[in-house]
């Protein structure tokens, strides 16, 4: 996650080089076991279908590229200073990356992506959290970069309403939902608004748009999915507690055999 109201993070060159300096294969196979869905640059994921932009996943406009990477701050105007680091008018891209601490799988991933963004010239110094902190720091915008999964309900168009305006909030007070990017698009609220009560293939045609903006201004760099169907049958089964998610413990308890 970026906080695209940060200095050198407000530059959609900078985020778009961090887009491409990232190896989501590698990062899935290594950090995940592989056991993930692959990510979409614009943001929902396989499991909605047809309204999921399927160009955009395997697109080498958005795909793991050093040398596109640096060409692209290279074109912005950055130049690596003698450490190694890109700047622009005497400023480092230099960035805290906050992630949770006691979540092996999440470090050992950010540390992939410290030794990759090292590798195209932006610098990352990790700050180890817990996890109600990471939290307070996304709701705030207290931050550079945050590791952290966005949970949404299982409707495209709740997806993609993570990234409206009105879901978010100035750096320093709390997102009203679950924008914590701090990205702001006239364009992408004109489409989400029209796609709320439009048809579905007008739909469809709107989402495909927002998606495209997403990935080209990389407001976040999505890695991977964890989530997809969760199969249940109330023909077999019976007492599933309905005000929790349906795989909630609290539900999975007291579910019995009809």
């Amino acid at each position: 996650i970026m906080n695209n109201e940060k200095p050198g993070l407000d530059d959609v060159a900078v985020r778009k080089a961090i887009q491409l300096a990232i190896d989501r294969k590698t990062l899935n196979e290594k950090g995940e076991m592989d056991a993930v869905f692959p990510a979409n640059p614009g943001f929902p994921p396989k499991v909605f279908g047809e309204m999921a932009d399927d160009n955009l996943f395997e697109s080498s406009d958005y795909s793991y590229n050093i040398e596109q990477a640096m060409k692209t701050l290279e074109d912005a105007g950055y130049k690596k200073n003698s450490n190694g680091i890109y700047e622009k008018n005497g400023k480092e891209l230099s960035f805290v990356y906050n992630m949770a601490s006691n979540a092996p799988a999440q470090n050992k991933e950010g540390t992939m992506i410290t030794q990759w963004l090292q590798e195209v010239g932006i610098k990352t110094t990790v700050k180890l959290v817990t996890w109600p902190e990471l939290t307070k720091l996304a709701m705030a915008g207290d931050f550079d970069l945050l590791q952290n999964g966005i949970e949404f309900p299982p409707d495209p168009q709740a997806s993609l309403e993570v990234f409206h305006s009105r879901m978010t909030a100035p750096i320093g007070e709390n997102t009203t939902g679950l924008n914590y990017m701090r990205f702001k698009d006239a364009d992408v609220d004109k489409w989400l608004d029209e796609a709320f009560a439009a048809e579905p293939e007008k739909r469809k045609e709107l989402y495909a748009k927002v998606q495209k903006r997403i990935a080209d201004l990389a407001p976040i760099a999505v890695m991977y999915n964890v989530g997809g169907h969760v199969p249940y049958r109330v023909d077999k089964f019976t007492n599933f507690k309905e005000d929790v998610p349906v795989f909630s413990a609290l539900s999975l308890s007291q579910v019995e055999l009809k």
